[in-house]
Parts: C-alpha cells; sequence; structure tokens
C-alpha cells in the first residue's frame, strides 16, 4: 500500500475526529470544555495535570477536577441526557495490515 495514500487516509480520519470532538465539546461550558482540552492534551498539546490546569486558569485544583468531572458526564450523556459522545473517547480500530490476520478472527488450526 501507498505511504501517501496511508498518510492522507489518517489526516483524513484525525480532521474528521477533531471536528466531532470539537461539536462534543460545543455542548460543555466554556470553562468545561477548556478544562477537557488541557487536562486530555488535545491538538497535539501536552496533557496538563490539575495543579497545572488551576494555575493557568486561576482556580483552585478542586475546581478543575469539578469542571472535568462534570463536562466528562455530560460528555457520556450527550445534549439530550442519554448516551452521549463516549465513543469519541474510545481509541480508533486498526485495520490488519497486508499478510495479518484481524485480531477477532481465530485461526482453526
Amino acid at each position: 500500500m501507498d505511504d501517501g495514500l496511508v498518510d492522507g487516509e489518517d489526516r483524513a480520519y484525525q480532521e474528521q475526529l477533531d471536528a466531532e470532538i470539537e461539536a462534543a465539546l460545543a455542548t460543555l461550558s466554556d470553562q468545561e470544555a477548556e478544562v477537557v482540552r488541557l487536562y486530555f492534551g488535545l491538538y497535539d498539546k501536552p496533557p496538563l495535570s490539575l495543579e497545572e490546569l488551576a494555575a493557568e486558569l486561576a482556580v483552585t485544583p478542586e475546581q478543575v477536577r469539578q469542571l472535568k468531572n462534570s463536562g466528562l458526564d455530560r460528555l457520556r450523556r450527550g445534549p439530550d441526557g442519554h448516551a452521549g459522545s463516549a465513543a469519541l473517547l474510545r481509541p480508533r480500530p486498526t485495520a490488519p495490515r497486508a499478510g495479518e490476520e484481524h485480531r477477532s478472527h481465530r485461526s482453526n488450526s
């Protein structure tokens, strides 16, 4: 397979994922969204600890923890209060490489 094609597919996937993450974060308050972005190190930024976030946002670590938890709870529930955007937090499934079996397939030998 052409490495350029794989890179293009990865880039397209990342752009789509970024758009979906931003759409999900748009359902949160500005503070919740910012804490989630910084805590998890989204968009190629390093993740920050609660203490680092507290210093950056000029709030207490406890307030950061509460914002992070309420934001994640709202993402899990979604805007209508039901199962929400938690699928965005799951890792991307990987396709088997040429010559390899998919992990879910087992050999009958």
